[in-house]
């Protein structure tokens, strides 16, 4: 099974996808980009247990060939100045194109409502690139007040999903991996006033849900929307390297397991 790429590069190979990944610098082991990597190394049980997944949530999928991309780029349409639109995974095959985002311990809350984005840097130039996502997701329409509330982050991911998808059908899947004795910790040990983990997770689904029902039902915009939970964990017996050799787990995921997913999915 083939048809991996980072951005456009790689020979399609899976060992190729890994040794360009290795390059990368992760922030810690707990960056989303590890596990969803060695989710999909093929033939191995987290990418037979994901292929059911994604077989129940899109009827004739061909996940075995479908191109998968990661670091795909989306480029901002019309006159708006700014960073293409970066996906952590985008699958495309005969019938659909995914765009799939992945979370782990990134801060859930991080996705600042459209409203608030605006009001920061060029106000004028980040109207155009609003209207250049918007095109994509509602069409020509004028968007009422209450998409200021959208997540940015969330439209402009709908958005390369739509972008070009040439009778696909469009989606965007959350693969959210999840330690819960991690989550419990944080639980136990947060203070007065402030979220723990599990609240900011259940927050930030809440958010695209509500996003979506906007976009979907209001706009009309034509794209699904799916959430995957992961219990994910550090397989016992590997060695975290320091921060600057964190690369070296992309490589070590060719003959080990460095994540063990414990409860898959989970909705």
């Amino acid at each position: 099974m083939g048809k991996f790429y980072y951005g456009q590069a790689s020979n399609g190979e899976y060992g190729a996808l890994l040794e360009r990944l290795s390059g990368s610098k992760p922030n810690s082991e707990h960056t989303s980009t590890l596990p969803l990597a060695q989710i999909w190394k093929p033939g191995s049980q987290a990418y037979g247990m994901l292929k059911g997944w994604f077989e129940d949530k899109f009827p004739g999928i061909d996940l075995d060939s479908a191109e998968k991309v990661f670091e795909h780029a989306t480029p901002i349409r019309g006159e708006g100045i700014g960073k293409a639109s970066m996906t952590d995974l985008m699958l495309i095959d005969e019938k659909y194109k995914i765009a799939i985002e992945a979370k782990f311990k990134e801060v859930f809350d991080s996705y600042e409502p459209i409203g608030k984005w605006l009001e920061k840097g060029d106000r004028e130039n980040r109207i155009k690139v609003l209207n250049g996502w918007l095109k994509d997701v509602i069409g020509d329409g004028l968007p009422g007040e209450e998409v200021k509330d959208v997540p940015y982050q969330f439209l402009h991911r709908a958005a390369s999903a739509l972008r070009d998808s040439n009778g696909r059908d469009a989606s965007v899947v959350y693969v959210i991996f999840w330690n819960a004795d991690v989550d419990a910790h944080n639980h136990n040990n947060t203070k007065r006033g402030r979220y723990s983990k599990v609240s900011k997770r259940t927050s930030f689904i809440n958010s695209i849900k509500k996003a979506y029902k906007l976009l979907s039902e209001k706009y009309g915009a034509k794209f699904k929307l799916e959430i995957c939970l992961i219990e994910t964990r550090v397989a016992e017996g590997i060695h975290v390297p320091p921060p600057e050799e964190l690369g070296s787990l992309y490589g070590l995921m060719r003959s080990e397991s460095v994540y063990v997913f414990d409860k898959f999915p989970l909705r």
